[in-house]
């Protein structure tokens, strides 16, 4: 079974740009294709940041890039 990168990252803070918005969050879980995060907020540079309610799935194909934050900077 494949074992994507990502789930090394699980529990970290990340940053995650999708198209036009960026995403930040804790990164909740990555397997099938999908990224979960949980206390999200999006960030655009139009409309501002704006807090997301519940889970935020997002298509792992999509993602132009993700930056985990070291724990030491938090």
């Amino acid at each position: 079974m494949f074992r994507t990168p990502l789930r090394d990252q699980i529990g970290r803070r990340v940053t995650i740009r999708v198209g036009q918005i960026t995403w930040r969050g804790l990164l909740a879980a990555a397997s099938a294709g999908w990224v979960e995060l949980k206390r999200a907020e999006a960030i655009d540079p139009v409309t501002g940041s704006m807090s997301a309610d519940g889970i935020i799935l997002l298509p792992e194909s999509k993602i132009d890039y993700l930056q985990a934050i070291p724990e030491e900077t938090l």
